[in-house]
């Protein structure tokens, strides 16, 4: 197994478990959480030379600009401030791993998949949170290791 592809499956582990342990609670629409999984693990073939990120560029931005008003909207008129940040938190996700160039690209899915361990404590208050925080523990040592690796 190559390095990269070494460094991109343990980030896909850690950010795959902490999106399961804020998902798994009941607390998010279904259809949504299948739907953001499914664009998430579609994400992992999105890189050149299959795709150009520059094509896309703006009709991510567009996009992204949309959620943000529509969470916002969401949250004032619903009052469920959390489970609409969890909403949103799948779209930063989605986002960012189709938009993953850099370094500081992989530091903010990193960042993300913390937010959305912390969102899960609130989230999903079953058993299945404690699995995907250990599943997370484990993964998310390895990726840091190997981007800290990668980087250097």
């Amino acid at each position: 197994m190559r390095f990269a592809v070494a460094h991109k499956t343990a980030s896909y582990l850690m950010v795959g478990f902490a999106y399961l342990a804020m998902t798994t609670g009941g607390a998010l629409s279904p259809m949504l959480s299948l739907g953001g999984l499914l664009a998430f693990v579609a994400s992992w073939w999105w890189e050149p030379p299959r795709i150009r990120y520059e094509r896309w560029a703006l009709a991510w931005t567009i996009a992204s600009a949309f959620a943000l008003i529509y969470a916002i909207l969401t949250a004032i008129v619903t009052g469920d401030f959390l489970g609409v940040g969890g909403q949103f938190l799948i779209w930063l996700v989605v986002a960012k791993s189709f938009n993953r160039r850099a370094a500081r690209d992989w530091q903010q899915l990193y960042l993300l998949a913390f937010l959305m361990l912390v969102a899960g404590s609130v989230l999903n208050p079953e058993l299945t949170y404690g699995l995907c925080f250990l599943g997370f523990v484990i993964s998310s040592t390895w990726a840091m290791t190997l981007f800290h690796l990668r980087r250097e």
